[in-house]
């Protein structure tokens, strides 16, 4: 993103903290996956004739502390990056207030009520995103699937190899080149928004002065055929984002079929048990579904780069 600077700041003072929430983050998927290995596991083993009842005991007890530990650390998670994340809009709002005090009594003269209000409400507010749905998934997600190929060498080289050219595919591929698609209509949308914001709060300020000249019917016909116009413009971005995800998706099946592939080569060549063909299927199954979240993460890019370009042009006035 250009201009950046903003979050490359915040990145920076908040550097431990970010570093503790990407980690807690990653154990919690690591913890995910895990999980989908030992029930894999657990169900192949428990479908079979054992000696003895207690050969199964490891593989619960592990089913069990896997399960609590995903959930500890997604929610330890969620409370470090919500807390992170409120102080530093809590901070961006504070800058913005301090600075428009002093203009206190000429304030209607040097900005509009709706670029304010757009402002406050859309541009700061919708920042904290770019933290919790961009810049974290995305971290987490690429580190796990890189641990995720790193395990899979040591199994099936050729496999490793096809679901990396996959996870290419999956996490950068096609999350950037719908970004460029879809670029322009962001920007266009998060104007369009903007200009419905000036337009609603010059509006109410001035309603007597359009009862008065009888032209309230010509401003609500006027805004609504520019709500209809955003509207279609976002209706067309859902589209596009769905046709993208359904492909993103179709990759992701694919390289979980590989795997099943995988696992029957593998125990042809006795390189694994027939016990831990359902293992490695339900993990990478488990890895796939962080992974292609980094599509909807990177997508929203466009927006955010409008949102930090009006936080931070106004910082410098």
């Amino acid at each position: 993103m250009k201009n950046n600077s903003i979050i490359r700041k915040e990145l920076k003072n908040n550097k431990n903290m970010m570093n503790a929430v990407v980690f807690l983050g990653l154990m919690s998927v690591v913890s995910g996956a895990a999980l989908m290995y030992v029930s894999g596991f657990l169900i192949s083993k428990s479908s079979l004739r054992i000696g003895n009842i207690l050969m199964l005991q490891v593989p619960t007890v592990l089913t069990r502390t896997f399960s609590l530990a995903q959930s500890t650390f997604a929610y330890v998670q969620r409370l470090l990056s919500h807390n992170l994340v409120l102080g530093i809009i809590e901070k961006m709002r504070s800058r913005v207030y301090k600075i428009l005090e002093p203009k206190a009594l000429k304030l209607k003269k040097e900005y509009k009520s709706g670029d304010l209000l757009g402002l406050i409400s859309e541009d700061i507010e919708h920042m904290q995103n770019i933290y919790l749905k961009t810049i974290f998934p995305s971290i987490i997600s690429l580190i796990l699937y890189v641990i995720f190929i790193t395990v899979m060498f040591g199994y099936d080289m050729n496999y490793a190899i096809l679901a990396l050219l996959f996870g290419l595919f999956i996490i950068f591929v096609v999350p950037f080149a719908s970004l460029s698609v879809t670029r322009k209509n962001f920007q266009l949308m998060k104007e369009a928004k903007y200009n419905l914001y000036r337009d609603f709060t010059s509006a109410i300020f001035g309603l007597s002065d359009w009862i008065s000249s009888n032209k309230v019917n010509e401003f609500m016909d006027d805004y609504q055929l520019k709500e209809e116009k955003l509207l279609k413009r976002e209706r067309k971005i859902k589209t596009f984002v769905h046709l993208r995800e359904n492909f993103v998706n179709l990759l992701a099946g694919i390289t979980a079929f590989l795997m099943i592939y995988s696992c029957w080569n593998m125990t042809i060549n006795n390189v694994i048990e027939n016990v831990y063909i359902a293992s490695f299927c339900m993990m990478v199954l488990s890895v796939l579904s962080v992974s292609v979240m980094t599509s909807d993460a990177v997508s929203h890019i466009p927006g955010y780069e409008v949102s930090i370009n009006r936080v931070k042009d106004f910082y410098e006035q």
